[in-house]
């Protein structure tokens, strides 16, 4: 593993490492017999195994497959949906309409539009690049 993969991955860890422990010494002073500590901290680890597996799924696709036009047009289209739906039939938290519940879960759909947003635009500055392996400088451009 290069040097700043194992420095990023060791950070990473740290981070979660400490959110597990401020977590779990916050949860578990609550009252006996109050399940919230405890779901609080079983729903943390539930998130971080579903991220954990997001994360290794993603490290192992391909990045190239998101240059196929109709895949990205497949997910620019999809969140666009996913944005409508919300704005229309989205569960309202807090007096904000702004989460879909799916499987037991909530999310917020604007956190895949900033995901999309970036690797719309990822795609579109790469196809606008002139291609670096013509572009030479040799004595007659000096």
């Amino acid at each position: 593993m290069k040097t700043h993969t194992t420095v990023l991955l060791l950070a990473v860890s740290a981070l979660i490492g400490v959110g597990l422990v401020t977590l779990y010494s916050v949860t578990s002073v609550k009252p006996s017999g109050d399940p919230l500590g405890e779901s609080l901290f079983s729903r943390h680890l539930i998130h971080l195994a579903l991220g954990l597996v997001g994360l290794l799924v993603a490290a192992n696709v391909n990045y190239r497959i998101y240059r196929n036009k109709y895949l990205l047009a497949a997910i620019v289209l999809g969140t666009m949906g996913l944005l409508l739906y919300v704005w229309l039939f989205g569960q309202e938290v807090r007096g904000a309409r702004r989460w879909i519940r799916l499987f037991g879960f909530q999310f917020q759909p604007s956190d895949l539009a900033k995901f999309t947003a970036i690797l719309f635009l990822s795609v579109k500055l790469a196809e606008n690049q002139p291609d670096r392996k013509s572009t030479s400088l040799n004595s007659s451009h000096v």
